[in-house]
């Protein structure tokens, strides 16, 4: 019996300032999707906003073909601009990391137009990018959180004082780490050890977004946990290796983040060597098992499908451990170094497997939407 080849549009790029790490995203899922059971359409979004399809994530945007979604209802396609020549596909994968592609503006294009898609919906993809929506959310939850403060644009752009006094309400002073409220990859975040340095710090992250986060500075280890399944339509029949069964699960092992040299920046994300990923974290078999609980619950509360990241530190400034939320990202890594799919790998599902989960994932939900 053949199988199904399932025809994916690959959308990376983007206009954030994570472009380029979703290149490097794309040219890895390209490279490692089973030709078996998917076909990929690399589509580059560029910094310009044009769609391209190219024949790999690889090429320059010369060598492609000006296509957008079709724009009357039918089977998803991407057209070509000039002319009407269409590639039908059977459902996205939108790889973009930061605004534009993971806060939910991309979802909502493929949302209106009934495209299946790999991923977290419109709702669960905003509040997800949002720092202070996660916090909020989950703190509404009963999930731990990292203590913060929202500084706004109106109020502490220029006001050193205010900034202060935000601060001292909330018992909050250094160390801390202030960060843009919308961004990933570490982007505009600093950490502050000084107060005679919190205002550059301030000042730098409201460059990149009009809410900022300062939150205290958690002593310990930084653990992470990657989740697959829905929470719309998810099925909670059979076991979670069973095809159908789509309900959410965490992958075991965990992974401990151990950056070289420094804090957990873009540089020591992004470069390889510049961090020590630990598979398996060592950690006993109860604080494991408390960690991948909290990252379901997490992960339901947002209502997110898919996939995602959970991150979370672990004080152990007092002597016992304490697990603290620090946040969810609805689209994770998916380099040579990203910790999401090397630890499905190393649960025993493998990258391209991984890959052809996630597609089916996506039609999954839209079919579920659809009834």
């Amino acid at each position: 019996m053949s199988r199904t080849v399932r025809r994916v549009a690959l959308l990376f790029g983007g206009r954030s300032a994570e472009h380029r790490v979703s290149l490097a995203s794309a040219s890895s899922v390209a490279r490692a999707a089973n030709p078996e059971e998917i076909q990929i359409l690399p589509v580059l979004i560029g910094t310009d906003g044009a769609w391209t399809l190219l024949k790999a994530p690889e090429d320059p945007p010369e060598q492609g073909i000006r296509v957008s979604l079709r724009p009357e209802p039918g089977p998803p396609a991407l057209v070509e601009v000039p002319g009407d020549t269409a590639h039908p596909f059977d459902a996205a994968f939108p790889l973009i990391h930061g605004p534009g592609g993971e806060d939910g503006t991309l979802q909502g294009i493929l949302e209106y137009a009934e495209i299946p898609f790999v991923g977290a919906g419109v709702s669960a993809s905003a509040a997800g990018m949002d720092k202070e929506l996660t916090k909020v959310i989950c703190r509404a939850a009963g999930l731990p959180v990292v203590d913060w403060v929202t500084l706004r644009w109106e109020t502490h752009r220029d006001d050193p004082a205010a900034v202060r006094k935000t601060l001292q309400d909330a018992s909050l002073r250094p160390p801390l780490f202030v960060k843009p409220s919308a961004l990933g990859s570490s982007v505009g975040v600093r950490r502050v050890d000084q107060e005679r340095d919190l205002q550059e710090a301030v000042a730098a992250a409201f460059r990149y977004r009009h809410r900022v986060i300062v939150e205290r500075a958690v002593e310990g280890r930084e653990i992470e946990c990657s989740v697959l399944g829905n929470t719309t339509g998810g099925e909670t029949a059979g076991a979670p290796g069973d095809p159908g069964y789509t309900a959410p699960v965490a992958a075991l092992p965990l992974a401990e983040i151990k950056p070289r040299g420094g804090w957990y920046d873009y540089e020591r994300k992004y470069t390889e060597g510049a961090t020590e990923i630990v598979i398996p974290a060592d950690l006993p078999d109860d604080l494991s098992e408390e960690i991948r609980a909290l990252a379901i619950r997490t992960y339901q509360a947002l209502g997110v499908d898919g996939m995602a990241r959970v991150d979370f530190l672990v004080d152990t400034s007092s002597g016992t451990a304490e697990v603290c939320l620090n946040e969810l990202n609805t689209v994770p890594g998916f380099t040579v170094t990203s910790v999401y799919p090397k630890l499905w790998e190393a649960g025993g599902l493998s990258y391209p497997g991984l890959i052809t989960r996630l597609v089916e994932l996506g039609l999954a939900r839209r079919r579920f939407l659809d009834r």
